[in-house]
C-alpha cells in the first residue's frame, strides 16, 4: 500500500493494488484511485525488471485485463494515473504475482528427476504435514527403501511418510492433464 500522495500537479497516486482471476496467460489488476482521474498508466515485467523498461499500457478501465503473458511467470506490476493536460501521479507498486502452468496434454508422464526437488507446476497439499521426497530410494518405500523395478526416468519416484501420526490427507498434486484428444 502506498499513501495517495498528491503531486503538484494535483493529480493523486492510486493505492491498493489487487490482482484477481489469475490464469497461465492472464490476470485482472485493480486499485483504488483517490482523484478523479480515468486513465491510467500500467507498466509489467517479470519479476526483477527495471521499472521504466517493462512493458507499459494505457488503461481507461479498472480492473484492467492484463493479457498476454507467459505461463507459470512471476510478474511485478505497477500503476500510474493519468489526469490529463500532461498530469500524471508517481507510480505505485509492485504488485506481485505468478501465472498459472499451462495444461499438460495427454499422454503425460513426470520423471521426478528434478534434482531432488518438486517439478515446476506441481504442489504439495495444504495440509501435508510432510514434504514429498523425490529419490532413486529411500525409507519408507518398497522392500526396506528398494524400489522394486524401473520407472520411466532413471529410478526417480516420489514418496511420503504418511503414517500416524502425520496422516492429514497428504496430496500430490500435479499439473491440469488435458485430456481432450
Amino acid at each position: 500500500f502506498q499513501s495517495p500522495t498528491i503531486y503538484s500537479t494535483g493529480c493523486a497516486n492510486p493505492s491498493t493494488l489487487t490482482v484477481d482471476n489469475i490464469t497461465n496467460n492472464s490476470a485482472d489488476i485493480g486499485w483504488t484511485e483517490n482523484g478523479s482521474a480515468t486513465k491510467w498508466n500500467i507498466e509489467y515485467g517479470a519479476t526483477g525488471y527495471t521499472q521504466g523498461t517493462g512493458t507499459t499500457n494505457t488503461s481507461t478501465t479498472n480492473p484492467y485485463n492484463l493479457s498476454g503473458l507467459t505461463a507459470n511467470t512471476t510478474y511485478d506490476v505497477y500503476v500510474q494515473a493519468d489526469c490529463g493536460g500532461g498530469s500524471t501521479s508517481g507510480w505505485i507498486g509492485p504488485i506481485t504475482f505468478t501465472t498459472l502452468c499451462d495444461p499438460a496434454i495427454a499422454p503425460y508422464t513426470e520423471g521426478f528427476e528434478n534434482a531432488g526437488a518438486i517439478p515446476s507446476c506441481w504442489m504439495q497439499g495444504e495440509n501435508n504435514a510432510e514434504n514429498w521426497i523425490f529419490a532413486t530410494s529411500g525409507g519408507h518405500v518398497g522392500n526396506a527403501g528398494t524400489l522394486s523395478g524401473t520407472t520411466d526416468t532413471n529410478s526417480y519416484f516420489a514418496y511420503v511418510d504418511d503414517s500416524t501420526t502425520d496422516n492429514l490427507g497428504t496430496t500430490l498434486l500435479s499439473p491440469l492433464v488435458d485430456v481432450t484428444a
